[in-house]
């Protein structure tokens, strides 16, 4: 597997980039092996599930057989993420006054004034990045309560329904 991915530069196209995949995930043998020889260096059982998912979806859209739905395939991930543990690294939680401490640090030209913005509007309103990244000033509205905030697409309501 690693062999057909150094053969490819990368400057390949998708198409090319896609058919070197396949070439080299032909079977679940081969997908096996290259999972585990990529635990061996120190990939994490998440960075190997997207490779899977990414040989999967290569070949079902070149209507091939698909190694990862083997057994085999399947059991090796199941081992890796048994013998690694699936947890994710723990972060310290940003608190109220790490906030703080981030809003005034920002600077005071129309960057560090949007920054800190972001910072407090995202804090408050316990909004996931995708959800601040979409904002126009349009979706925020002064009110005597404070800042009523619309969100026009979410991961929980990804067609806009309660927008």
């Amino acid at each position: 597997m690693r062999q057909a991915s150094k053969r490819v530069p990368d400057s390949a196209t998708p198409y090319e980039q896609c058919k070197a995949l396949i070439s080299a995930a032909r079977n679940s043998e081969s997908v096996a092996a290259f999972l585990a020889h990529d635990v061996e260096k120190g990939t994490r059982p998440s960075t190997l599930g997207r490779r899977v998912a990414a040989i999967r979806y290569a070949h079902k859209l070149a209507g091939l057989p698909v190694p990862t739905e083997d057994e085999r395939v399947k059991a090796t991930m199941r081992g890796i993420r048994r013998s690694l543990g699936t947890a994710p690294r723990k972060k310290a939680p940003a608190t109220a006054e790490r906030i703080i401490s981030m809003a005034l640090a920002a600077g005071t030209d129309m960057k560090g004034l949007r920054d800190r913005a972001l910072l407090l509007i995202g804090f408050a309103g316990a909004f996931r990045r995708s959800e601040l990244v979409a904002l126009n000033v349009e979706d925020l509205e002064e009110s005597e309560l404070g800042v009523k905030v619309t969100i026009r697409h979410s991961k929980t309501d990804q067609e806009g329904a309660d927008a």
